[in-house]
């Protein structure tokens, strides 16, 4: 029989929240699974920003109050780190959320700041 197990809640998380997550379940169970090994391999390569920078730079897009930019963009945003308006634009974009062209610029003044102290 297999178990069918409910969803509770629906939360994306970043990258860097998948690493805590990986973190506290190795230290419950000592290891990780074989699957658990490989998520923390790929995230070992493609992770720009430490946990750290990562929470701070979540406080401050957050700190931007916009009212299009919602969790889910800006969890996307700190994965991908894009450093200039264009490529803040195409994230936007694949998140289907317009912003003006000086949200835009904000945006990515930030990104660029956290980009450089990488």
């Amino acid at each position: 029989m297999v178990n069918n197990p409910d969803i509770l809640e629906k939360e994306p998380i970043s990258l860097f929240e998948l690493s805590e997550e990986l973190n506290k379940a190795k230290k419950r169970d000592g290891e990780l699974s074989f699957r658990g090994q490989k998520v923390e391999e790929y995230l070992q390569q493609v992770m720009i920003l430490k946990p750290k920078q990562a929470k701070e730079l979540s406080k401050e897009l957050n700190e931007l109050d916009l009212a299009r930019l919602k969790p889910e963009v800006v969890k996307k945003l700190i994965d991908i780190l894009p450093v200039n308006e264009e490529e803040v634009k195409n994230v936007l974009s694949g998140a289907d959320v317009t912003m003006t062209s000086a949200d835009v610029k904000k945006i990515a003044d930030i990104m660029e700041k956290y980009k450089s102290e990488k």
